[in-house]
C-alpha cells in the first residue's frame, strides 16, 4: 500500500525576510504578507513544497522557524540569479523518506544570443576558436531525489524559466532562452526516466502557458512526454495561476504554474486535495483583485498550485 503525498509549488515573489541578496532589487517582504504564504501552506499542509523567488537560503530558514512553526526543514542552493531570486524546497519533518537535493545551475542549455553566434562565426572565419560558450539556465533546475530506505522512489524538478523580460534587447520577450531551458529540461526528463525508472514530477514557474491549444510555442516540446499538469488530469475549469496587469489597466489570469506527473501517478492522483489554493485576508475573505493597486494585498502574484497523490 503507497503512502500519500502532497506536494505544492508557489512562487513566493520576492521573498527576502533578512538583509541577503543584491542591494538593487532587495526590499524585505512585509510581515503581513509572509503571515499570509505562511496561512495558506499551513492550510494546504503539503509535504513538500517548490518556492520559487527565494531570497536565499537565510530567508527560507527564516520562514520554516518563525512562521511554520518549525514543521518544514529548507533546502535551497544558489542559483544563476542576477536578482538573487533562488529555487528552494521546504519538506516536512517526520516524513519516512530521506532525500538528496541536486542543482543542474551549470547545465549547458545550447543557446547563444544572435552577436555571439556572429562573434564566434567572425573568429573561426579568421581560423580562432570561438569566444562564446553557450549559456546556462537563468536560475537552475533543482532536482530533488526522495528515498524510501535505500530505494529511489521519486524524482522532483523544480523550474524557475526564463521570464518575458528582455532587459538588453536581445531576445525579444525572453523566447529563445526560454526556449534552449525547455528543450534541455526536457532531455534530462528523458534521461532521468531511462536511467531510474521511477515515478518523476516537473513543476515550477514556467513564465509561459502550456497547451495543446493556444499556449506558447517555445514550450510546447513538454506535451510530447507522457508528463501531463495536474489540473489537465482533474478536468480544473479554472487555470488560472498567475495575475497580470497590462497597460490599459484590463486583468489577465494566465496559467504560468504547472505540476507534471510522469504516467505512473496520473491513476494515483487525489482530486479532492489537488489543484488551485486562494488566499484570504485576515476575515476570512478570498482576495480576488479587479484592479491594479489590489494587486499590493495579495502575498505573491502566483497562486499555490497543488498536487496530492499515492505514491
Amino acid at each position: 500500500m503507497g503512502l500519500n503525498l502532497k506536494i505544492t509549488t508557489i512562487n513566493l515573489h520576492n521573498f527576502f525576510l533578512d538583509s541577503e541578496g543584491p542591494s538593487l532589487d532587495r526590499r524585505e517582504k512585509p510581515r503581513e504578507k509572509i503571515v499570509q504564504l505562511a496561512g495558506v501552506i499551513t492550510e494546504i499542509n503539503p509535504d513538500i513544497v517548490l518556492c520559487q523567488e527565494v531570497g536565499g537560503e537565510n530567508s527560507l530558514n527564516i520562514f520554516c522557524k518563525d512562521f511554520l512553526k518549525d514543521n518544514y526543514q529548507s533546502s535551497v542552493m544558489k542559483g544563476n540569479s542576477e536578482r538573487g531570486i533562488e529555487v528552494g524546497f521546504l519538506i516536512k519533518k517526520g516524513l519516512p523518506y530521506r532525500y538528496e537535493h541536486f542543482t543542474h545551475k551549470n547545465r549547458k542549455i545550447n543557446f547563444l544570443y544572435s552577436y555571439e553566434k556572429e562573434e564566434n562565426q567572425l573568429v573561426q572565419s579568421r581560423g580562432g576558436v570561438p569566444v562564446n560558450d553557450s549559456h546556462c539556465f537563468s536560475r537552475d533546475i533543482a532536482e530533488l531525489r526522495v528515498y524510501k530506505g535505500d530505494k529511489l522512489a521519486l524524482i522532483i524538478f523544480q523550474v524557475h524559466l526564463k521570464s518575458k523580460k528582455d532587459r538588453d534587447g536581445f531576445d525579444p520577450e525572453g523566447i529563445g532562452k526560454r526556449s534552449a531551458e525547455l528543450n534541455t529540461l526536457v532531455k534530462l526528463y528523458r534521461t532521468m526516466r531511462d536511467r531510474f525508472q521511477v515515478p518523476i514530477i516537473v513543476g515550477g514557474d514556467f513564465n509561459g502557458t502550456i497547451s495543446e491549444t493556444g499556449g506558447d510555442r517555445e514550450l510546447s516540446p513538454i506535451l510530447d512526454t507522457d508528463l501531463k499538469d495536474i489540473l489537465e488530469l482533474t478536468g480544473a475549469e479554472k487555470k488560472g495561476t498567475h495575475i497580470h496587469f497590462g497597460p490599459n489597466r484590463q486583468k489577465t489570469e494566465l496559467q504560468f504554474d504547472y505540476l507534471f506527473s510522469s504516467k505512473e501517478l496520473h491513476t494515483t492522483i487525489n482530486p479532492n486535495e489537488s489543484g488551485i489554493h486562494s488566499y484570504t485576508n485576515n476575515y476570512g475573505d478570498i482576495l480576488c483583485p479587479t484592479r491594479p493597486y489590489e494587486l499590493y494585498n495579495m502575498p505573491s502574484d502566483h497562486f499555490p498550485l497543488t498536487l496530492s497523490f499515492k505514491l
